[in-house]
């Protein structure tokens, strides 16, 4: 008895740890596999992106980061505003001295984190009763979507991401299970989102939303509310609605402008969900519309569908509605710009898959749900604008992928429509053998495809923004820290004039820390400041003393000056368009000329210092020979009095000079006719109306 008892208190630690075992293989173990292969995806793709690309984005998440990160070592050396938790998250990576080692690290921080959201996705189909292959499909497809090249960047979806899957996860667990500990765990879940990142307000939203209609749906209201009670509670809760939306209107500029234009709101909402559906691949899409109809197997808990469905359609609702009432309002003060706010309702995506996951793994399709379903998604993707931009739409990567259809095969956008809409055609079909024929051989090949064109996509998606980045990254001189080495790390300031295409400015000021302000003498570049913050990225108009003195920052030591700008003393350093000088004054500033050097009608110079001379003006088009001869009146004028005037022509250059003059004073040159090179030749994309390539010089003659 002692052998068998010993015998059996051997043999059940065995059997447990066997178990244990089995289950690891078939449930965490997957996961993990799909985890690291994502994310070693993920990491060489930010290796491939040398550089930033969504401006002014990444720009600002970096400045704060470094601040975050300054105060460490140096506590209060650098201002940061609060940007949401993601600055927090890469602030370690720039503790590290070399900003190159530092960026990478950001990016293998951002794209662990985003493909993380594996986990989370699995626990949500998981807690759906799903089987286990289905829920790891629908956990891959989460975190192969386009929307995952965000992952390279250094942008807060690498974190809200994630972070929102979880949101849903717990939200799920805690209406269906309804312990403290869940719905204490879901309830501080939600009110953290909105600190990750500002989107993710509409999480509590959906939380409360899913909760009431739970509450109004269930028994124990059936039984003791009369048919009418739940009419007049339902008709209240209507008019507090109402009166809510009218009271955001008062608080509220974004929301109070949007609802002036209810029909481009509706348009924001059909374009985001559009592209949404193309990124997950149409068919879970239209798969996750059916859910809602589905009929619940025997073998399915109610408890688990009513409360995912509940707050799959809240959130669907509250992300739509804040993507339409933010997208309307930028469109209608900022002008249209991109058109598919996808951006903002990526969250949306884990949901999309689970519930369709649902659908073909624990409730019985409806075909003419189905039907219904593929009607809806497909007026949806007929109707998404389709923008063929030269550039990555950052807003819309999901989109990405149709753009080789137009660029090689010349597809237009009625063709793409009809692509998309035969896809969904092709999804209903499948969807409807699915459901004749409850195969898991069947469904794991279907789930294969979608990975496939999903992943695909998102390949595709980030290796055209690495492509971007690096001509981005092409006009900047190298090494890309040439700033940092020439100021030996101490602070300088960046002056311009003419900025019209601030991308390169930006890119220097996010690989040389030293770069501590970035400002202009005009009122370029357009747009700045569209956020309603001021934040360092920011390139600001600057004001310049009578004698060339800046308002920079206290220990500012150096000035880095486009071309045509003058800093008072020799150069210690010259790239391309840029020279850095110490000191922060200005001995002279030509306004009006673009960085090619082409001015327009007029340019002029402004000098500051306090040694008298002259002005010597090169006027020349020797640029634009082939081109038909427009002869230009050149006339300079100092200070409103003409001086000197001459005729430019074709292929020809003259001089204009001033008189020796006591500074300060402004030299201005006028050119009468202008030409634009794309009237003159077909084949030219340049539409400036231009006047001469100017170059002034102001020669001192040593005069006090």
């Amino acid at each position: 008895m002692r052998s068998a008892a010993g015998r059996e208190t051997v043999a059940a630690p065995s059997n447990t740890l066997a178990r244990s075992a089995a289950g690891l293989r078939t449930g965490v173990l997957p996961v993990v596999v799909v985890f690291v292969g994502l994310a070693v995806v993920y990491v060489v793709e930010a290796w491939a992106h040398h550089s930033p690309w969504i401006y002014y984005d990444e720009l600002h998440y970096t400045w704060n980061s470094r601040a975050i990160a300054d105060l460490g070592v140096e506590p209060g050396a650098k201002s940061w505003s609060f940007a949401g938790l993601y600055p927090f998250l890469i602030a370690p990576a720039w503790l590290l001295h070399d900003v190159h080692a530092a960026y990478f690290t950001a990016k293998l921080i951002g794209a662990v984190t985003m493909a993380a959201v594996v986990f989370p996705a699995y626990l949500l189909a998981r807690s759906l009763a799903v089987e286990r292959p289905v829920a790891l499909v629908a956990a891959a497809g989460t975190a192969a979507v386009p929307a995952m090249s965000y992952s390279s960047s250094l942008m807060t979806e690498t974190l809200a991401y994630p972070y929102a899957t979880l949101c849903f996860f717990l939200i799920v667990r805690a209406l269906a299970v309804r312990s403290r500990a869940w719905l204490g765990a879901a309830a501080v879940a939600s009110l953290i989102a909105p600190l990750v990142r500002q989107e993710l307000a509409a999480i509590p939203i959906a939380f409360a939303a899913a909760a009431f209609a739970l509450f109004a749906m269930s028994p124990w209201v059936r039984r003791r509310w009369s048919v009418r009670a739940r009419w007049a509670a339902a008709a209240g809760l209507c008019i507090c609605l109402a009166a809510a939306a009218w009271l955001l209107t008062l608080v509220s500029t974004a929301w109070s402008t949007a609802v002036r234009h209810p029909v481009a709101m509706v348009q924001s909402a059909r374009s985001a969900a559009g592209a949404v559906a193309v990124g997950v691949g149409i068919l879970p899409a239209v798969a996750a519309v059916a859910a809602f109809g589905g009929r619940r197997r025997e073998d399915q808990p109610p408890s688990t569908v009513r409360p995912f469905l509940a707050l799959f359609g809240s959130a669907a609702l509250a992300f739509l509605l804040y993507t339409a009432a933010k997208r309307t309002y930028f469109g209608t003060v900022f002008g249209p710009g991109n058109l598919v706010p996808e951006r903002n309702v990526i969250y949306l995506t884990p949901l999309v898959f689970a519930a369709a996951a649902l659908l073909l793994s624990r409730l019985r399709a409806n075909p003419l749900v189905l039907a219904g379903a593929a009607l809806l998604v497909a007026w949806i993707v007929a109707t998404v604008p389709l923008l063929f931009l030269s550039y990555p739409a950052q807003d819309a990567p999901s989109l990405e992928v149709l753009w080789p259809l137009h660029d090689r095969l010349g597809f237009s956008s009625a063709a793409m429509h009809g692509l998309l809409v035969g896809a969904v055609a092709v999804s209903l079909l499948v969807l409807l053998a699915l459901a004749a024929k409850n195969s898991l051989a069947a469904l794991g090949a279907v789930g294969a495809v979608v990975l496939c064109f999903v992943l695909a996509a998102e390949v595709y998606t980030s290796r055209r923004s690495a492509n971007y980045a690096r001509g981005l990254a092409a006009s900047v001189p190298r090494p890309l820290d040439w700033i940092d080495r020439a100021t030996g790390g101490s602070s300088a300031i960046y002056l311009g004039q003419r900025i019209l295409q601030p991308s390169d400015i930006w890119t220097q000021a996010f690989w040389n820390r030293s770069l501590v302000r970035l400002r202009s003498l005009d009122d370029t570049p357009g747009g700045t400041g569209e956020r309603g913050i001021r934040a360092t990225g920011d390139i600001l108009r600057m004001s310049v003393a009578k004698y060339g003195a800046l308002p920079a920052p206290r220990g500012t030591r150096f000035l880095v000056a486009e071309e045509g700008i003058t800093g008072d003393g020799d150069p210690i350093a010259r790239e391309g368009r840029w020279a850095i000088y110490r000191g922060t004054r200005l001995e002279s500033a030509a306004l009006g000329v673009y960085s090619d050097r082409w001015m327009g009608a007029r340019s002029s110079l402004r000098v500051f210092s306090p040694i008298a001379g002259s002005v010597r003006v090169v006027l020349s088009r020797t640029a634009s020979c082939g081109l038909k001869d427009v002869p230009g009146h050149a006339r300079l004028a100092i200070d409103g009095k003409p001086w000197a005037e001459g005729v430019i022509r074709a292929c020809r250059t003259i001089v204009l000079s001033s008189p020796i003059l006591l500074p300060p004073y402004e030299a201005v040159v006028t050119i009468e006719p202008t030409f634009s090179p794309a009237t003159l030749d077909p084949h030219s994309p340049d539409a400036r109306q231009l006047g001469a390539q100017v170059r002034y010089r102001f020669i001192s003659n040593g005069i006090p």
